[in-house]
């Protein structure tokens, strides 16, 4: 099998087996966090884990996502490789780790506003 490369810049959502349900008020803040974000349409996402993800290639390495909310979305939205804006969040996942990957411009854009925004507060903090 021959894969090919994803785009050059793509974005990494992790879910490990640990994560638990979300609470309500968790579950209320994603939902707002979500639609504020004026996203449509469909995203195809690979789990760097499965058979296929582990062919990819990896160069340069990805972004990973780090805010809890865009992470919980994007993980508890995806149903068989496929993320659609519209799919509402999953409460029980399956117990396994992923490490969903993307290269949708969108979300990749919002990860990297994401780590701007956390760097930018570390500096403030410092």
């Amino acid at each position: 099998m021959n894969v090919g490369q994803l785009r050059p810049t793509w974005a990494t959502f992790t879910i490990l087996p640990s994560a638990k349900p979300l609470s309500r008020r968790e579950e209320i803040e994603c939902e707002e966090y979500w639609q504020s974000l004026g996203l449509s349409g469909a995203v195809m996402v690979v789990d760097l884990r499965s058979t296929f993800g582990q062919k990819l290639r990896v160069d340069p390495p990805p972004i990973q996502c780090n805010d809890w909310r865009l992470t919980a979305n994007v993980t508890r939205r995806i149903r068989d490789g496929f993320l659609h804006t519209r799919f509402p969040l999953l409460q029980h996942l399956d117990g396994e780790t992923h490490r969903w990957a993307t290269d949708d411009r969108r979300l990749v854009e919002l990860v990297q506003s994401t780590q701007s925004a956390q760097e930018l507060r570390k500096e403030t903090e410092q």
